[in-house]
């Protein structure tokens, strides 16, 4: 079939053989972990995308799914299984050495 108006006049017909054969394309953003260790610090953690971070951050205690990594980065919620998620922006893979980076916190000072 093809769409076209009763008074048209082809002179030949017009063969499609299939229609729909373009490749998928997926559009995977890179994606980092954050999550806060026990003294205080946090380790952030480099995802080539939601997928990857669900199965490298899944353990058999705990599951890390894909929807909720999406509405992290988001902005729907704030953290996921205890990790925080974003999508990477400005940052560059070079400072995710072996793909994870730990960073010191800096101790807030008390108000007087």
């Amino acid at each position: 079939w093809w769409f076209c108006k009763e008074d048209d006049i082809y002179d030949e017909d017009i063969t499609v053989e299939w229609v729909g054969n373009l490749p998928r394309v997926y559009v995977q953003s890179a994606i980092i972990s954050k999550l806060k260790l026990p003294n205080g610090d946090y380790v952030e953690q480099w995802h080539d995308s939601m997928h990857e971070a669900s199965r490298t951050l899944s353990t058999d205690d705990k599951k890390v799914f894909v929807t909720a990594i999406s509405k992290c980065c988001l902005g729907k919620v704030k953290t996921h299984a205890g990790y925080q998620f974003r999508k990477v922006t400005t940052e560059e893979r070079e400072d995710f050495p072996d793909g994870k980076r730990i960073i010191i916190t800096t101790r807030k000072r008390k108000r007087n």
